[in-house]
C-alpha cells in the first residue's frame, strides 16, 4: 500500500487530493445507508464513470497504465497459485463473484475455462461481457443477499471482501459461498490484511481470523502475498 501511495504522489498529487476528498467527504454523504453503504448504486456509478478501464475495479488514484500493470502481474500470479494448489481452471466449473470490468473473467477464458458463471452487484458491464464471452453466464446478484444457482469447483472472490463492510453481511456472503462449493472445491479469496478495521465508507479490511471462523470443516490455507495484501485459498473436503 505504501508503494501505491508513493506512486500516486509522484504521478498525480492533485488527483490524489481530489480522490481523498471524494472518498472521505462526498461519498459518505451520497452513498451512506444504515451501517453500510448503497453498494449497488456506488458500483453502478463507478463503472458507468470508468467504463471498461481497470480504474473502475482498481485504484482510482492510479493511472490506467499503472492499474493494468498491477492487474497483469496479479493475473499471472493467480494462475501460478492455482497450479500450486493443483487446481486446473480449464476443467473446472467456475464462479466469479464480482466480475468488475472483466479482467479476471478474461484471464479464466484465456486459461481454457469454458464453464463460468459471473455475478456482480451491478450489470453495467454485462452487455459487453456477453458479446465478448457468449459461452459464459452473467447474473446481477449481491452475494450477501442470495446464493448463485449451481455447484462450482472453483470460486473466485477477488477485490470484493473489502467492500463488504459489516459482520452480518460478511457472514451471509460466506454462507452463500459455502452452499455452492462442490466437494473438493477451491475458494480463492482476496484481500486479507494483518488487522481487521473499517477504513472508509465502502472499505473494511478483514483479517484471516475473520475468515477462519466462518469455515469450520474447511481447509483454510496460509496467507499468500498478492498485490498489496494477502490471498487465501480455502478448500472444501472432497
Amino acid at each position: 500500500m505504501a508503494k501505491d501511495l508513493w506512486t500516486k504522489l509522484k504521478t498525480n498529487p492533485v488527483g490524489l487530493a481530489k480522490n481523498a476528498v471524494v472518498k472521505l467527504v462526498v461519498n459518505p454523504i451520497k452513498y451512506r445507508k444504515g451501517e453500510g453503504y448503497d453498494a449497488e448504486r456506488y458500483w453502478r456509478d463507478r463503472f458507468e464513470r470508468h467504463g471498461a478501464n481497470l480504474t473502475g475495479p482498481g485504484d482510482e488514484g492510479l493511472s490506467e497504465d499503472d492499474n493494468r500493470r498491477m492487474y497483469e502481474e496479479a493475473g499471472q500470479k493467480l494462475l501460478a497459485i492455482l497450479a500450486d494448489e493443483g487446481v486446473d481452471p480449464a476443467g473446472a466449473r467456475v464462479l466469479e463473484i464480482g466480475c468488475g470490468n472483466g479482467f479476471f473473467t478474461g484471464l479464466m477464458h484465456d486459461a481454457g475455462v469454458r464453464d463460468l458463471t459471473g455475478v456482480d452487484i451491478t450489470d453495467v458491464q454485462f452487455e459487453r461481457f456477453r458479446a465478448r464471452w457468449p459461452e459464459f453466464r452473467f447474473h446481477k446478484a449481491d452475494i450477501t443477499q442470495v446464493a448463485p444457482e449451481g455447484r462450482y469447483d472453483l470460486v473466485l472472490m477477488i477485490d470484493v471482501i473489502q467492500h463488504i463492510v459489516t459482520e452480518d453481511a460478511l457472514a451471509d456472503a460466506f454462507k452463500h459461498v459455502k452452499s455452492v462449493m462442490a466437494p473438493g472445491a477451491a475458494f480463492v479469496l482476496y484481500p486479507m490484511t494483518d488487522r481487521s478495521r473499517r477504513h472508509m465508507l465502502h472499505v473494511h479490511w478483514w483479517d484471516t481470523d475473520d475468515v477462519r471462523k466462518h469455515f469450520d470443516g474447511h481447509a483454510v490455507g496460509d496467507a499468500i502475498p498478492f498485490r498489496y495484501s494477502n490471498l487465501v485459498v480455502i478448500r472444501k473436503a472432497g
